[in-house]
């Protein structure tokens, strides 16, 4: 996993899930990552349909 880019977020509206209070959140920068095609092909399956898994 490497840094790939700084993504800039614009301010917006949101709301305190405890209380139901609307605020407005700030604009703030985050971090994205890239991952490997081979991570990204493992993790996927390489194609494969996902197989059901139980619980039990």
């Amino acid at each position: 996993m490497r840094p790939k880019v700084l993504l800039s977020k614009h301010a917006r509206r949101g709301r305190n899930p405890k209380t139901g209070e609307q605020m407005i959140l700030d604009a703030r920068r985050v971090v994205t990552w890239s991952y490997s095609p081979r991570l990204k092909a493992a993790v996927n399956g390489a194609g494969k349909s996902p197989s059901k898994t139980t619980r039990g």
